[in-house]
């Protein structure tokens, strides 16, 4: 999840230097320097782009081609076809019913822990469990030596991904030990895979269910230790989303740890539509706020969305979670 467009306001650093020169061009024993300026701090959206769509994790499997193991060393002669037996990716509980992508990148490796080489092209297959569609196959382009790891990737256009993916290795093969003998480990290949979506038409989510979305920006309000701001921030929002939505915005540290927030409680926002947006609006006096304001590295939007229709909510690029943080400031830098 991430900040389509996000900008920082000028104005405050500003505030610094204007002083600066203000107070050098005066001598007075009581000087008193308020500038004030209403103006928006950050805004974008959150969108498509925001949904996970399983490229924030690894997927581990460990499969066993049938190839002859002992715990002795031994003789292995030259096989050739061999598959595994498929494994689920573990998505069942994913509120994702299906994702329409334009593109899908598929990033692996896959260690060989043989004493035996495996041959050129064997063949990696991701489908579909309940129609054995592949969705994506990659087939291995050189020969895999004894120990070694095999890294790849892969890129389609256009089609669908759901949760109820497997993957198998077809077309295993090895020349064999060539009469020597070697050990053959305890039989499994361990593959390691991440299936990205970078570019996303539809996200379908399942009728009654929930999950929650973050995303953070670098982000410095640019406030120095010694003026005095006073004044309001608001957050406005705009729900172009067909669910309910909760928004909570937080300020984080150098060390991403939460030193504020500006929405307290979060703020719940009702279905809305790209035509109809549901809106929604809240303004905070930054005193109470202002110490974190000063820490401030970076912004988290944290969005956690319900489909509590008994059909699939369709999200398309109309459909976004628009925002805009706008400060009204005065900051006082003198007696």
């Amino acid at each position: 999840m991430k900040f389509i467009f996000i900008q920082k306001h000028p104005v405050l650093q500003a505030f610094a230097a204007l002083s600066l020169l203000w107070l050098s061009a005066c001598n007075s024993d009581d000087l008193r320097f308020e500038p004030q300026i209403l103006a928006p701090i950050a805004r974008g959206e959150l969108g498509l782009e925001s949904f996970p769509a399983f490229q924030e994790e690894v997927f581990t499997f460990n499969q066993n081609p049938g190839l002859p193991t002992s715990a002795i060393p031994i003789i292995v002669p030259p096989i050739s076809g061999l598959s595994t037996a498929p494994s689920n990716f573990d998505l069942d509980n994913s509120p994702i019913q299906e994702i329409g992508f334009a593109q899908l990148t598929l990033l692996g490796n896959l260690r060989n822990p043989f004493g035996v080489p495996l041959s050129q092209g064997l063949r990696i297959i991701i489908r579909d469990r309940n129609t054995n569609a592949v969705v994506i196959s990659h087939t291995s382009t050189a020969q895999i030596a004894p120990g070694a790891t095999y890294e790849f990737a892969e890129n389609i256009t256009q089609g669908t991904l759901t949760p109820n993916l497997q993957m198998l290795i077809e077309e295993i093969s090895t020349p064999g030990s060539n009469g020597q003998l070697v050990n053959m480990g305890d039989g499994n290949i361990r593959i390691e895979l991440r299936v990205g979506v970078p570019r996303i038409r539809y996200v379908d989510i399942r009728p009654n269910s929930s999950g929650n979305l973050n995303t953070e920006a670098d982000f410095d309000f640019g406030l120095g230790d010694n003026a005095n701001v006073s004044g309001t921030l608001t957050l406005r929002l705009a729900n172009k989303v067909s669910m309910e939505l909760e928004v909570n915005l937080a300020f984080l540290d150098a060390d991403d740890r939460v030193v504020g927030n500006l929405t307290t409680p979060p703020i719940n926002m009702p279905a809305g539509t790209a035509a109809n947006p549901t809106n929604r609006e809240v303004t905070v006096d930054v005193a109470p706020i202002l110490n974190a304001m000063r820490e401030t590295q970076k912004i988290r939007i944290t969005t956690a969305y319900r489909n509590t229709a008994p059909q699939v909510v369709r999200i398309e690029n109309t459909n976004t979670l628009d925002f805009r943080i706008i400060g009204d400031f005065k900051t006082q830098i003198g007696n």
